[in-house]
């Protein structure tokens, strides 16, 4: 007879982290309250929409920091990718132009092996071969946020995609998070996986499509979410599924889990441990801009100069 796993304590303890999650953005709009004309408090949301949304982004950045390996970082920016040099001299990103991402709510880097162009606290601008993910964070999501964010991570992904073109490593883990839903049709995840679907569809016929490309989980944390399921064989997928679930009650560590677990594939991928040197640093053509060269020889050359030695024995004989 076959047991079954368990991992009960694990999913109660997710739960828990993610009621954590809301009581504390409830909080937030209980103290900075959002109030109507009369100076009435509104039922939901705080009174400063921008500070209400970067609040959310921090939330969720502690939640996912907790969980990770101390070697990634958590941060927001941008990501940099400078058509340069890698690895061993190669020129793959030739014909490239510099280019860049627009702002991040989240990204994900191992920055203990790969070097970062600017830092300061969790604000970063970084380079794509240390991306493992990208998270878009919304407090409230409607249909509209789904398909502006998804082509954005889209833009994201095939940023690295190019940048990593020849590696062969895995592209970065995409998602869309938020704490709350606007959308009103009865079933909002149904309606979620259309708004998926139309968009890739568009970009399959394009042939601007991966399976890395696609949105690995969209998503209201307390409430339900859409999820990429793994190909399961090995190459290029040939199709791409998503399913959809019922995150309340019991159900509720399921977004949480599904992020992580996410995030986590990508970085322990296979293909992520070869690890090659970036494209970091960029030098222009020096050619008459040298002012001065000289030579060092590393081994002291101590061969006798021609004629030198028969000279001596003349000379002793001489003597």
């Amino acid at each position: 007879m076959k047991h079954k796993m368990d991992g009960k304590t694990v999913r109660e303890y997710f739960q828990t982290e993610v009621r954590s999650l809301e009581e504390k953005y409830v909080q937030f709009e209980k103290l900075i309250p959002k109030t109507n004309g009369n100076g009435e408090k509104k039922k939901r949301g705080s009174d400063h929409n921008l500070k209400d949304g970067e609040y959310v982004e921090s939330l969720l950045r502690g939640a996912i920091r907790k969980f990770l390996p101390k070697r990634l970082e958590v941060l927001t920016g941008f990501i940099a990718c400078p058509a340069v040099k890698t690895g061993n001299n190669a020129q793959t990103r030739r014909g490239q132009k510099d280019k860049h991402t627009g702002q991040l709510d989240i990204i994900v880097y191992d920055s203990q092996n790969y070097p970062l162009l600017y830092q300061s606290g969790e604000e970063a601008i970084v380079i794509p071969e240390g991306v493992i993910a990208v998270i878009s964070v919304k407090k409230t999501l409607s249909l509209k946020d789904v398909k502006e964010e998804i082509e954005t991570l889209h833009k994201v992904s095939k940023c690295c995609r190019e940048a990593n073109d020849g590696t062969g490593i895995r592209g970065p883990f995409l998602a869309l998070v938020s704490m709350g839903s606007s959308i009103s049709t009865k079933i909002p995840e149904k309606s979620c996986c259309k708004k998926i679907e139309q968009f890739y569809t568009e970009k399959r016929k394009e042939g601007d499509l991966t399976f890395d490309d696609a949105i690995g989980y969209v998503g209201v944390l307390p409430q339900w979410g859409v999820f990429k399921k793994s190909p399961g064989k090995k190459g290029e997928p040939s199709s791409i599924r998503y399913v959809s679930f019922d995150q309340r009650g019991k159900n509720k560590h399921l977004g949480l889990q599904f992020l992580l677990t996410g995030i986590l594939s990508v970085f322990y991928d296979k293909t992520r441990n070869d690890i090659g040197r970036p494209g970091y640093t960029a030098f222009p053509r020096l050619g008459k801009k040298v002012i001065h060269s000289d030579k060092i020889e590393l081994v002291e050359n101590r061969k006798p100069k021609k004629g030198t030695g028969s000279k001596r024995r003349r000379s002793r004989k001489t003597e």
